[in-house]
């Protein structure tokens, strides 16, 4: 016996309706014919429980097999901590330098620069159109101070 698993829940939904619950409707109002013997109805009515099973458990495998298109998107706790814009005064001054670090792992400051960011064995790496530059990072203040490269950073 070849089963089919359809993974278009509606397509499972007629495909029942056409083959098990019309024929079992039409079954029971058409006159039953005296000559069938005892044992072509019983193999006929292991045959419908049979196709309901199938039906049933292709049915179960769509349902279950639609919740598995999301990818997930969750950032571990060190990556989740960078998330948003820091800044620092510019070299003492009035005019601060701010830094922006997205969830999608995009990156861009106040300095026009733009590009990707990332944690690798320990370090941030920022990746811009200018190249790529390794830094040494830590947090402090209950994550909302961060110092890269001995520069201090406030969340805002």
């Amino acid at each position: 016996m070849v089963v089919v698993v359809y993974t278009d829940v509606h397509i499972v939904k007629r495909w029942l309706v056409k083959n098990i619950l019309f024929k079992n409707y039409v079954s029971h109002i058409e006159p039953s014919n005296q000559n069938n013997s005892s044992g072509k109805d019983q193999q006929e009515n292991s045959m419908k429980k049979q196709l309901v099973i199938i039906g049933i458990v292709a049915l179960l495998v769509c349902v279950g097999l639609s919740g598995c298109t999301q990818i997930s998107n969750t950032l571990n706790p060190e990556k989740q901590k960078f998330i948003g814009t820091w800044k620092t005064p510019f070299m003492g001054g009035p005019y601060n330098i701010t830094m922006d670090f997205l969830s999608d792992g995009t990156y861009t400051d106040s300095l026009m620069y733009s590009g990707t960011w990332d944690l690798k064995d320990g370090k941030l790496v920022i990746t811009t159109q200018i190249g790529s530059s390794t830094h040494h990072y830590s947090f402090s203040n209950n994550d909302r101070t961060l110092t890269l490269d001995g520069t201090n950073y406030t969340k805002q």
